[in-house]
């Protein structure tokens, strides 16, 4: 009887130094959860010279409603907008496609402001570094 009391205790105690390391191990994620999130939201942010994507941007012409998918580079940030030049789309829609339409597509998207929403970042690996630098020197 004595030895099955000893066993249980003996168990009962590794169980409980095994939940205190184990909530030790979560304590330490979270944290490294946290900082992870903070990167980033700064490897995400928007920064005059980011470049983006614009999906299924519609535009109108006369009557006729169509998509477009912008390229631009961001020029200035606000709190929730960028102000954006398009520099290049692609349309599914044959107007989108038309040559001839290729100049007003891309003018419409010249000093546009957009909501950061709207927008998907891109980054190359310039970026990447540009990033990692100034984390090294802040």
């Amino acid at each position: 009887m004595e030895i099955v009391i000893i066993l249980l205790s003996v168990s009962t105690l590794a169980l409980i130094l095994s939940l205190a390391g184990l909530f030790a191990r979560y304590t330490i994620l979270q944290g490294n959860l946290k900082k992870s999130e903070e990167i980033l939201k700064t490897i995400r942010s928007f920064v005059p010279g980011s470049k983006a994507l614009l999906h299924d941007f519609v535009l109108k012409n006369h009557e006729d409603n169509f998509t477009v998918h912008y390229q631009v580079e961001v020029i200035e940030v606000s709190d929730k907008k960028i102000k954006v030049n398009a520099y290049d789309f692609t349309s599914p829609d044959p107007i989108g496609k038309d040559p001839s339409m290729r100049n007003s597509i891309i003018g419409f998207m010249q000093n546009f402001w957009i909501s950061k929403s709207q927008a998907e970042l891109v980054m190359d690996q310039s970026d990447i570094r540009e990033v990692k630098i100034n984390k090294l020197l802040s």
